[in-house]
């Protein structure tokens, strides 16, 4: 009965978060800003879910490094019902991190993208490289140059700020000495708006991690009256869940 309730917990708080799309400003549908497109769009992807959500390892100080891929892609509209895959890319967004405790606190996350103005991020040949050399004190330098492995692992160079070293970044786990709770694995959201699954991965006894691929249906979302919405399925692929949603998590289990 616990379990129940705690992933009705998770699907209700996946449900408020899809249903919000914070806006900085008013754009017209097809308005692209300089030096914001991706170098892969357009590209198809055969299994985005495959290169989506989080890699990690740990980082030896008692906390892990790692990192959050988050695709943006368009399922083609060219056959009654929308075919799943392939997906052409529209963008990804991509977050380094180095987290000192059991979760990843404020500024212990950078973000980046693949387009000029975001960090350059490239993702080729399962070969994924960024290099930031910065110039400001709260913004450590990234230097990464990764290496897609059999068995879902990255390896490589992972450079962000004093952390320095090559490492082998693979899906979130509590460790062998902790037991794998019932609410880890893919777990199917249903016939509901912005369908899709949501993933969840455990970091500690009582500590998760997740993020969703979801497919946005034309007309199943309110926008603004001077944003009409896509006219496209749209699938942006990852939202990450933490922080208050781990924490609903871990309240309800407990």
């Amino acid at each position: 009965m616990h379990l129940r309730r705690a992933i009705l917990a998770v699907l209700g708080a996946i449900l408020v978060a899809l249903g919000i799309h914070p806006q900085d400003s008013v754009t017209t549908q097809g308005e692209e800003i300089p030096g914001t497109r991706s170098f892969y769009f357009g590209h198809l992807v055969d299994r985005p879910e495959a290169i989506s959500g989080v890699w990690e390892a740990p980082d030896g100080r008692g906390g892990a490094v790692g990192i959050h891929l988050d695709l943006s892609t368009i399922v083609s509209d060219d056959v009654d019902p929308p075919a799943w895959t392939p997906q052409s890319l529209q963008h990804l967004n991509f977050g380094v991190f180095q987290r000192r405790g059991l979760e990843i606190a404020f500024g212990e996350e950078g973000y980046f993208a693949d387009d000029p103005r975001s960090g350059s991020v490239t993702l080729e040949n399962d070969n994924l490289q960024l290099h930031l050399i910065s110039a400001r004190e709260d913004t450590p330098s990234v230097d990464l140059d990764l290496v897609r492995q059999a068995g879902d692992c990255w390896h490589g160079r992972f450079h962000r700020g004093s952390f320095d070293a090559v490492v082998t970044l693979c899906r979130p786990t509590p460790g062998p000495e902790i037991k794998q709770s019932p609410l880890v694995g893919t777990w199917s959201l249903g016939p509901v708006h912005g369908s899709g699954c949501v993933h969840i991965a455990q970091t500690g006894a009582t500590n998760f991690t997740g993020w969703t691929d979801t497919l946005e249906l034309p007309g199943h979302t309110i926008y603004g009256p001077n944003f009409r919405g896509p006219t496209r399925s749209f699938s942006p692929m990852v939202i990450s869940l933490r922080s208050r949603l781990m924490e609903t998590i871990r309240s309800r289990w407990n």
